[in-house]
């Protein structure tokens, strides 16, 4: 198993089920409780701060293990996570407004095509590592 572990992908698929339990439940607990009140943007975007809060720390730690400062970091994680909840908005209002599906199956289907995208954002944006290859140094006039 810590053979796996050692492993981006594996961490990122581990890691991901979890975060995408924690989202769907929490997205399925508000909008069951909120459906008859509150519009899908409002059910969304509950939910969505509390996932993306919650993804931003398991991520960080377990999958990228980032030691990079938390600041700069985090708001790239925010621009992706925003990206994505439109994109999320934008799905969910035409599958279950335009389209008529249920609101629980259609966050299912939309959340599995969203996951696959946000991975390589995720590893050449936002978790990128600092190594010494990419820190190009340039020789001067006065070398």
């Amino acid at each position: 198993m810590s053979s796996f572990w050692s492993r981006v992908e594996f961490r990122y698929v581990s890691i991901g089920i979890w975060n995408t339990l924690f989202a769907f439940l929490t997205f399925a607990l508000v909008a069951s409780t909120f459906e008859d009140t509150w519009s899908l943007a409002q059910i969304l975007t509950v939910s969505s701060a509390i996932g993306i809060t919650q993804s931003y720390v398991t991520q960080k730690k377990f999958v990228w293990k980032s030691e990079n400062k938390i600041s700069a970091e985090f708001t790239r994680f925010l621009v992706v996570s925003i990206a994505q909840y439109f994109a999320n908005l934008l799905l969910l209002q035409i599958m279950v407004v335009w389209f008529g599906f249920a609101i629980l199956p259609s966050q299912l289907v939309i959340t599995a095509i969203l996951i696959a995208l946000t991975f390589v954002v995720l590893k050449l944006w936002v978790f990128r590592s600092k190594t010494k290859s990419s820190n190009v140094t340039f020789p001067t006039e006065a070398s």
